[in-house]
């Protein structure tokens, strides 16, 4: 048996997108974030992620209105 594949790549990943790179972050990363369970140092870039996910909400707000 030797075409085993590892569920780890299957699992929910977020892609942020900055003026230098894609991001590929694990949902569960958020959900540890939302739980406390890990701070935003955790992430590598981690301003620079947070203006681009900052900058996605504030345009979805003023779309909606």
């Amino acid at each position: 048996m030797s075409n085993v594949t590892s569920l780890n790549s299957l699992r929910e990943h977020i892609v942020i997108t900055t003026p230098e790179h894609s991001h590929v972050i694990p949902a569960l990363w958020f959900e540890r974030f939302i739980a406390s369970e890990v701070g935003l140092k955790s992430l590598e870039e981690h301003e620079e992620i947070m203006r681009s996910i900052v900058s996605c909400w504030l345009a979805s707000i003023r779309k909606a209105h």
